[in-house]
């Protein structure tokens, strides 16, 4: 199972330079890769009233919006970017949230996944938050919303890095491990991680206790 630059895009992100992608696809995968994050702020969500414990940043139907016949990102609706700060303490959690789609006799079991920021590969724990199923005539497709956290400290490098001249890399790459031997690899561009993280620094620091 993959999202659309599950499929297209882990083939665009090795491209070493941007004349060098061929393809229709790869073309339009690097123009989107390639918006400032500075664009991308206004698409994410922020939600949090008087009566929360925490805001939460989301970049959940980021692609549904388009700018100018170019979806305005490149993470399908099905994978994003998620944080809660604690408002507190400034404690900041970042997830990425990913919501399978499959189809089979039943559910699998995703217990682990992995990520690489360009830093090394990372193991975190995936959660089930929800499933669902829907059958029909020829079969059933069921759904499941997985979660796994991620290192927010790992997102900032990515964001420290982010370069207009080369927004192929770096990026987070993951791998959701099914246990029926079914995986979900995807990848977040740098410049969805980029925004996420200027978007949690401005919101943490609303909250975070000046020190004497």
């Amino acid at each position: 199972m993959k999202s659309l630059l599950g499929i297209v895009g882990i083939a665009t992100l090795l491209v070493p330079a941007l004349g060098e992608a061929q393809s229709r696809n790869e073309a339009q995968i690097v123009a989107l890769v390639s918006r400032s994050p500075e664009n991308l702020e206004s698409l994410f969500k922020i939600t949090g009233d008087n009566l929360d414990t925490d805001v939460t940043i989301s970049s959940y139907g980021v692609t549904s919006i388009v700018s100018k016949g170019l979806l305005a990102s490149t993470t399908n609706e099905d994978s994003f970017l998620r944080a809660f700060v604690d408002k507190k303490s400034g404690v900041v959690t970042a997830q990425e949230y990913h919501i399978a789609k499959y189809g089979g006799r039943g559910f699998d079991r995703f217990e682990k996944a992995t990520y690489d920021t360009g830093g090394g590969v990372r193991e975190s724990r995936v959660s089930e938050t929800s499933n669902d199923v829907s059958c029909g005539r020829y079969g059933c497709t069921h759904y499941q919303d997985l979660v796994f956290s991620v290192d927010l400290s790992a997102l900032r490098e990515i964001a420290a890095q982010w370069n207009p001249a080369n927004p192929l890399q770096p990026s987070l790459q993951y791998r959701i491990f099914g246990q029926s031997g079914s995986n979900v690899d995807s990848v977040i561009p740098a410049n969805e991680i980029t925004a996420f993280v200027h978007i949690i620094d401005r919101e943490q620091r609303k909250y975070l206790t000046p020190k004497p």
